[in-house]
């Protein structure tokens, strides 16, 4: 035992992780998740066993090198490794879509240990965020003059993520794996200041060390910690009897925004745009929705990444940009052929379907679903949603309401109708196509199962 891991594991038990919980440890093969693999096979802390899972982003040269190293060092320690790899084309299409390479690799990556972690029914997913992640985080958002509750910067404990690294630094880490006898690897686009975060680190912080203060780290970490508090206040106030809550899960009335005090009304406005669009508003983004809704204007406002604000007399939503919801989605279950190729007009796509033997590498995640042949009922069937469908997705434990698992999944409301169902021969769904599978339909993780494999094919876009 280390001093290292024991304050790992002390920090994974304060954030509710006990040791019959079964967890998945994200790992590049970089110092920090490197650490926290290596102290958490040291200390044996988790009674079921620790998964790894490994995401090739094919963006470099080398990449799948690194990825036979990651592989030696799990098989060094005895820990199951699920590896994945990303598609070129659908990394270039989520770039566009968020406007940033660097935030279409986080969602890519996220969503593959969301799916590693539903496959081997992980209660939470460890990521190797550090002090310094955190500091980087925080400065990067008041230089983008983002809403200040987002200086608090990466939370400690999401569901199902948590992140025990936050209070150790990069020095640390670097410095158990080296006394663990391992050398992680090396990322060479960390030194790439044409990317904002690296110029943070190389540049920004450097120069206030020097020109301001030597500790302005534990400034910047006072300052995020101030916001988390000011954050947690403000949630409780929208939770309680007000029914604010309910409120922003239907889309924002602006009625109700107009009401409050501007401050007040900031804060809220700015807490809807991180639910719906994913991300923390930038100041100037922020400040012209709410003088557009101050000002009771109509009409769709541009976001960054790919979203549009649609500004409406009783309630303001978050659609993805691009032709305003059809129908083309039948209303009424048509087959999809099994092998075969289902399309549609409006949103132009296809379902592609084909029986195949699964493998022991992941599929891309997203726009592809495995579905487990075993007693699935024939034929499959597509439609779109309809009031009172229930789901029960992969890693849930139950079936909640579609309506409800869309919500949480922050689809926006206009977007809902567009997105295929895949349901069995007896109706039920199967596949929220784009978004989860059901737990019914998840393949088992034995070799060489058989399953039928289903992508979603856009124009001009290959599959996965």
């Amino acid at each position: 035992m280390t001093a290292f891991s024991a304050r790992v594991c002390e920090r994974l038990r304060a954030l509710g992780a006990l040791p019959s919980h079964r967890v998945l440890v994200g790992l590049s093969g970089g110092r920090d998740s490197s650490a926290l693999l290596l102290a958490l096979a040291s200390e044996k802390y988790f009674s079921r066993g620790i998964i790894a899972a490994h995401l090739d982003h094919g963006v470099r040269e080398g990449s799948g090198q690194e990825s036979g190293q990651v592989e030696a060092l799990c098989r060094s320690l005895g820990i199951e490794l699920l590896k994945g790899s990303l598609d070129g084309e659908q990394v270039h299409r989520i770039t566009r879509e968020k406007g940033s390479l660097e935030a279409a690799l986080r969602e890519l990556r996220y969503d593959f240990l969301r799916s590693c972690a539903a496959s081997r029914k992980a209660d939470w997913i460890l990521t190797g965020h550090t002090r310094d992640d955190q500091v980087e985080t925080i400065l990067f958002r008041v230089l983008r003059r983002m809403d200040p509750l987002s200086f608090s910067g990466i939370p400690e404990k999401r569901p199902p993520f948590l992140r025990p690294l936050l209070g150790v630094s990069r020095r640390q880490t670097l410095s158990f794996c080296l006394e663990q006898g391992v050398a992680p690897l090396e990322d060479p686009t960390n030194l790439d200041v044409r990317f904002a975060r690296n110029r943070i680190r190389e540049r920004i912080l450097p120069s206030l060390r020097e020109s301001f203060h030597p500790e302005v780290e534990k400034m910047v970490l006072r300052m995020g910690d101030a916001a988390r508090k000011m954050g947690s206040g403000m949630e409780g106030v929208l939770s309680a009897g007000s029914g604010w809550g309910i409120r922003l899960q239907e889309g924002l009335n602006p009625e109700d925004l107009r009401l409050l005090p501007p401050a007040f009304g900031r804060a809220v406005l700015a807490g809807f745009l991180r639910q719906e669009a994913g991300k923390w508003p930038s100041g100037a983004v922020l400040e012209e929705a709410f003088r557009r809704i101050l000002g009771s204007a109509h009409g769709p406002m541009d976001l960054p990444g790919g979203h549009v604000l649609d500004l409406g007399p009783k309630r303001v939503y978050i659609r993805n940009r691009g032709p305003e919801p059809g129908n083309g989605i039948p209303s009424e279950s048509v087959v999809l052929p099994v092998p075969g190729t289902l399309r549609f007009e409006c949103p132009s796509m296809a379902l592609v379907a084909q029986k195949v033997v699964a493998s022991d590498v992941f599929p891309c995640p997203g726009d592809t679903a495995m579905i487990r042949e075993e007693g699935l009922r024939m034929p499959l069937m597509v439609r779109r949603r309809r009031p009172g469908d229930r789901f029960a997705p992969l890693g849930l434990g139950g079936g909640k309401k579609l309506k409800d698992f869309l919500i949480d999944r922050k689809i926006p409301r206009p977007e809902r109708d567009r997105i295929p169902l895949v349901l069995d021969g007896e109706g039920e769904i199967l596949w929220v196509a784009g978004v989860e599978i059901s737990q019914k339909a998840a393949l088992r993780g034995r070799p060489g199962e058989n399953a039928v494999r289903i992508r979603i094919e856009r124009p001009g876009k290959s599959g996965c």
